[in-house]
């Protein structure tokens, strides 16, 4: 989102060219339910200082409703925010990277190579690097 012009403020400011006037901008992250057709939640940030993944895993923690899917495209593929929606009791269906890219995937040795599939994974996700974790990357 454009903002007012302020060229102090370094955490909005972009300036593309050194003999062009700058911008600022913020970004948004917003919870939109389906079914409502409303937004239920949302966090402005710093574009400089902008975080999707921390968005999300904010606004998972605030969500108050009993039940959701949360749905979400390529790039919020992330461990933490699968473990915030799992610790709401809740469900996730999110787009992930393609399996030769570096996303999460790229990890995961037990998928086919090409095509398209679908495929259960059980990864059991753990902040400990131990030497277990080490040598079985397809379970840790």
């Amino acid at each position: 989102m454009c903002i007012a012009h302020n060229p102090q403020d370094k955490t909005t400011y972009f300036q593309t060219l050194p003999d062009r006037k700058g911008y600022n901008l913020l970004h948004l992250n917003v919870f939109y339910d389906l079914c409502s057709r409303q937004y239920t939640d949302a966090m402005i940030q710093p574009s400089r200082l902008a975080n999707e993944k921390h968005a999300m895993c904010e606004m998972i923690d605030r969500y108050n409703d009993t039940s959701a899917i949360f749905i979400a495209d390529r790039g919020y593929e992330n461990y933490n925010i699968f473990a915030h929606v799992e610790h709401k009791g809740m469900y996730y269906l999110i787009r992930v990277k393609d399996i030769t890219s570096n996303g999460i995937t790229s990890k995961l040795t037990m998928l086919p190579e090409s095509g398209e599939f679908d495929e259960w994974v059980n990864v059991t996700l753990t902040k400990k690097q131990t030497n277990e974790v080490k040598a079985n990357p397809q379970k840790y």
